[in-house]
């Protein structure tokens, strides 16, 4: 007997090719004024200035990052829930943007763990700029005491 397949919803799947066609040049725009950005501010001479421009940074890359992380965290530990609680991956009503075989059973709850795991990594982001705002703010008390 074949294994259970999850067929495509093809408009999804548009939905989810436009958004990324989009995405991916405001994405790749972001990252070159960030280049910009940084460029400019690292060829400051002033280590002061410079450290509080880094603080500065670092504080809106933190802000931004803890939306988008927690969002994708809801996400991942969401599925998993309705994972665990199906005992099936993906959980029924969840819409693919390719055929995707079904999995039951014992692959589909360690398969939930998995995504908290994924979840528990993304939000470790959040942490790491937490310690480079803090690394920052003791460089700037050694410079300016």
């Amino acid at each position: 007997m074949a294994d259970p397949v999850l067929p495509a919803d093809q408009k999804f799947r548009k939905k989810v090719i436009i958004t990324l066609f989009i995405a991916l040049p405001v994405g790749i725009g972001l990252l070159y004024g960030f280049w910009i950005y940084f460029h400019h501010v690292s060829t400051d001479t002033n280590i002061p200035r410079l450290i509080t421009r880094m603080q500065t940074l670092i504080f809106w890359i933190a802000v931004v990052n803890v939306f988008v992380s927690s969002f994708l965290c809801l996400y991942l530990v969401f599925m998993s829930m309705k994972t665990f609680k199906f005992k099936m991956f993906p959980p029924p009503g969840t819409r693919v943007i390719y055929d995707t075989k079904i999995r039951t059973g014992r692959s589909a709850v360690i398969f939930g763990i998995l995504l908290i795991a994924a979840a528990l990594l993304v939000l470790s982001t959040n942490m790491l700029m937490y310690f480079l705002h803090h690394i920052l703010n003791g460089l700037m008390r050694q410079v300016m005491p």
